[in-house]
């Protein structure tokens, strides 16, 4: 996962995305929060948005089964890895010094690839919210189906 200053960026506004999002910017920004995520995400290959939304969740009363969270989880994966992965790849190659390029101008383009990246990243979130509340959803209807049609 990304950090950033600049929290605002402009996403389909939905409550609880929006509380999860700022919960993950204030976790990540924790002494050694962020090192220790950096090493799931780059030495194990785990996805940081889906460990924070297993972390953030039960904080919300929710719970899932093992398929119900791979399902979730899995919403992401494509986006994930076609979008927000490449993003990053990109923003860390432009990190070093790239000869015979503007040094000013590669470090404005590396911020607004940067940008992107946050973007991207709180698309995904938003998504595991959307999926989360689907199957809660889903859940209550179920639940309500079984008591208005009892066997």
């Amino acid at each position: 996962m990304a950090s950033s200053d600049d929290a605002a960026l402009s996403v389909e506004p939905n409550p609880k995305a929006e509380a999860f999002w700022q919960w993950s910017l204030d976790f990540y920004a924790q002494e050694k929060v962020k090192d220790a995520l950096l090493i799931l995400q780059d030495r194990y290959g785990y996805n940081v948005n889906s460990v924070l939304w297993s972390l953030w969740a039960p904080q919300q009363n929710w719970y899932f089964d093992q398929a119900e969270a791979e399902e979730i989880t899995s919403s992401i994966t494509h986006f994930h890895r076609y979008s927000v992965e490449r993003l990053r790849e990109t923003r860390r190659y432009l990190t070093s010094a790239k000869h015979h390029f503007p040094k000013n101008e590669v470090e404005a383009y590396r911020k607004e690839v940067f940008a992107l990246e946050l973007k991207g990243e709180k698309l995904l979130q938003a998504r595991l919210i959307t999926a989360s509340l689907d199957i809660l959803g889903q859940r209550t209807s179920d639940n309500t189906q079984q008591e208005a049609d009892p066997e």
